[in-house]
């Protein structure tokens, strides 16, 4: 059985100086010695585009990266290529609407997630994090917190980045019996939940929450968490501090099915 990559699950603020840990953690992960990372900015406005990549490039670049963009609407070909070449795919925040139009259902999402499947890393931040699950919460009226379609990489959850921001603890529970069986996961801004083989680690300036049939738990920067991005069940054993690693339970392998600004 295949192990899926490394994910990075990031609340907002990707490509900033609080989240240098989230990505050298993720590097860490990866273990090449000059990482491919390859940004699809497919959910930024246009106004944001120029400024998404820039941050984005000065961002890796410092971290020793190789970087590419990659833009399917404007070359397809070329982007199937960045992807098959990549050792770190990053989806940018900015409208969930607009990075599931560009992105979904494509013959480019196919290959990222069977590229994750077979190790691929993938970090998405706020637009980004939620379009990995297979269900993301409508953001704006009318009829808003039901559920959309995403580009399935991940099940189990539906992501709520800016968490903390937008004080989602308010509702989270409350709408937790529409999502037919999904939890949500809280992620506050400039924090990641960031590991793999159901493995995480929360790094950043927030907490990450987990709103579940267990009720709320919230799981601050250093905390550990055992988590199945595909079936949504958590450890009883979770939230242990990040040190010392030994002892820690073993950790039943993440299965994976093929397959606005926010």
């Amino acid at each position: 059985m295949n192990v899926p990559g490394p994910i990075a699950l990031i609340g907002g603020g990707e490509h900033t100086p609080p989240m240098t840990p989230v990505d050298r953690r993720l590097l860490d992960l990866v273990g090449a010695p000059r990482p491919r990372v390859v940004v699809f900015p497919q959910a930024p406005s246009h106004r944001q585009l120029a400024r998404t990549v820039a941050l984005a490039r000065n961002h890796w670049t410092r971290l020793g990266a190789s970087f590419r963009i990659a833009m399917p609407e404007h070359d397809m070909n070329e982007a199937l290529d960045a992807v098959a070449d990549a050792d770190i795919v990053v989806i940018p925040g900015g409208h969930p609407d607009k990075l599931i139009a560009g992105l979904g259902a494509s013959t480019l999402t196919d290959l990222m997630i069977g590229r994750w499947i077979d190790g691929l890393a993938i970090a998405g931040s706020s637009a980004g994090a939620m379009g990995l699950f297979e269900w993301r919460i409508k953001l704006y009226p009318p009829n808003p917190l039901r559920l959309l379609p995403g580009l399935g990489a991940l099940d189990g959850y539906v992501a709520a980045p800016h968490f903390d921001r937008f004080r989602a603890g308010r509702w989270a529970h409350r709408v937790l019996d529409s999502f037919a069986g999904l939890h949500v996961l809280g992620l506050d801004e400039q924090t990641a939940l960031v590991g793999h083989n159901g493995d995480f680690d929360v790094l950043g300036l927030g907490s990450v929450t987990i709103v579940d049939d267990r009720g709320t738990a919230e799981y601050p920067n250093g905390s550990w968490v055992s988590l199945d991005l595909l079936t949504g069940s958590r450890s009883r054993l979770d939230g242990l501090p990040k040190e010392p690693t030994s002892g820690r339970p073993e950790l039943t392998l993440v299965g994976a099915s093929g397959g606005g600004d926010s």
